[in-house]
């Protein structure tokens, strides 16, 4: 992702963020607005950020609170779901684009579905990766959640949160970078069931500096990028996301959400992973088929299943992007084509000047 396009905004509570600006190329082209999750930067979307791009779509990357070039607070409190929403809508300010198509993945589908329920006028469309919507969860007990993903799976899914909130979990994987990175990002998905999800699993492993592969799905550049800017930037900021979770941080702040009108009044695009073993797709799968329940097939809600790990759209680019563009297309009534093999992906594509 080219330097050049890159911009810096100090938002309205001081902060400042560091984010990937291109315009449309017409009018009739929507603004994408790729948000990430946990350890990422906005250099993950980079594949999706060239393909959309040369098509003409607005594109809207930030390196999200905490990450790469932007603020990094270590408060957990800042990291509250309502005032990153007021972030995103001060970058979009800037840069005079009212609505925009949203895409979430890991901790940026919890982003995503908060600043749905608080600004909908600002949305065009939603699309979720990996992590599907999650609705207010005001009663949150992280011990609860513990029991209730053992008794369903058969072991815990989110034994790791404790160890990202804990105060030397930052230290602990900085000191062993090499194995954090290999189980984040991992070679086997599998590996998420024995050293992740479990409770202390994630702390054994990356503490022992456990040698596992490195990911063949991830260029070599990738990688690079990846372990630079957690080598620059540390990781006590982006924890931040898991204290403020498991601390409550979010309780509050659901519990004062209005009535959320059930189906959205935009269309919602839910992409699940099939080999991701701790963000299960069956499970907000289920949550996206209860809220559209009654409603039409295909009318508001997509759904589409990836053979993938976590990370779809760095594992399988070029599928995960002909999905999501055609869903694109299909809702915002554009249709766009940039080369021959687009045209016959979708043959009744028409060119947009």
């Amino acid at each position: 992702m080219q330097k050049s396009f890159y911009r810096t905004l100090r938002v309205s509570r001081g902060l400042d963020y560091n984010y990937y600006f291109s315009p449309s190329r017409s009018s009739k082209q929507a603004y994408i607005f790729f948000v990430h999750g946990f350890p990422s930067t906005s250099h993950d979307w980079h594949h999706q950020v060239t393909f959309f791009q040369e098509r003409g779509y607005g594109i809207i990357v930030p390196d999200m609170l905490g990450y790469g070039g932007t603020s990094k607070p270590t408060d957990p409190t800042l990291y509250r779901f309502d005032a990153i929403s007021k972030d995103l809508i001060d970058i979009m300010d800037a840069e005079n684009v009212f609505k925009a198509i949203f895409v979430g993945h890991d901790w940026g589908c919890a982003a995503v579905s908060r600043f749905l329920l608080l600004h909908p006028s600002r949305f065009q469309a939603a699309a979720f990766l990996a992590v599907g919507y999650m609705p207010p969860d005001p009663n949150f007990d992280y011990e609860k959640s513990l029991r209730d993903s053992k008794a369903a799976f058969g072991y815990e899914l989110f034994g790791y949160f404790s160890f990202f909130e804990s105060e030397e979990g930052s230290s602990i994987s900085m000191d062993n970078l090499d194995t954090f990175l290999n189980i984040l990002y991992p070679e086997d998905p599998k590996t998420w069931i024995t050293d992740m999800g479990p409770i202390d699993a994630i702390r054994d492993s990356i503490s022992s500096g456990k040698v596992l592969p490195s990911a063949s799905w991830l260029s070599s550049e990738d990688k690079a990028h990846q372990k630079k800017v957690i080598q620059d930037g540390g990781l006590a900021a982006p924890t931040c996301y898991y204290k403020a979770k498991v601390r409550g941080v979010h309780n509050a702040e659901d519990q004062a959400l209005p009535p959320t009108a059930f189906p959205f009044d935009v269309p919602i695009f839910f992409g699940g992973a099939t080999e991701d073993f701790i963000c299960i797709a069956p499970v907000y799968k289920q949550i996206m088929d209860q809220i559209y329940s009654g409603s039409q097939a295909g009318v508001g809600y997509t759904y589409r299943e990836f053979k993938a790990n976590h990370w779809v759209m760095m594992q399988i680019p070029d599928e995960f992007n002909r999905e999501l563009a055609e869903w694109i297309q299909r809702v915002t009534g554009v249709w766009v084509w940039r080369s021959v093999s687009d045209f016959e992906y979708h043959r009744d594509w028409t060119s947009v000047d």
